[in-house]
């Protein structure tokens, strides 16, 4: 079987790309263990985020963030974890705002 240049640099970016992505279930089983490590892994990364309520950014609720600063994480009185960080709001001209976001709402996160 013969590979072209072309297939094995695509086999190759799509291998690094995966390895950087970071899946809902795994920060849920790293939130199980060790809080810091939600915090390492999701600074500076670029997070798809789906509202629970409306947003008034945009009418889907699929939100587009970079967290740039995680000042906590922290457990709500309904039982659901989230982290308070700064973030760059992709959907809103790339604004820096302060968000509270459930990790049960983050679907990915990649650098």
């Amino acid at each position: 079987m013969h590979l072209s240049l072309d297939s094995i640099l695509r086999s190759v970016i799509v291998s690094h790309l995966m390895k950087d992505i970071i899946t809902k279930d795994q920060l849920l089983n790293l939130l199980r263990t060790n809080k810091q490590g939600v915090i390492d892994s999701l600074n500076n990364k670029h997070v798809v985020y789906l509202n629970q309520e409306p947003s008034s950014i945009k009418t889907n609720g699929v939100r587009s963030f970079t967290i740039k600063d995680i000042e906590n994480v922290a457990t709500g009185k309904a039982g659901r974890t989230y982290i308070t960080a700064k973030v760059i709001d992709h959907d809103d001209g790339d604004a820096e705002k302060y968000r509270s976001l459930h990790i049960a709402g983050l679907e990915l996160a990649w650098q």
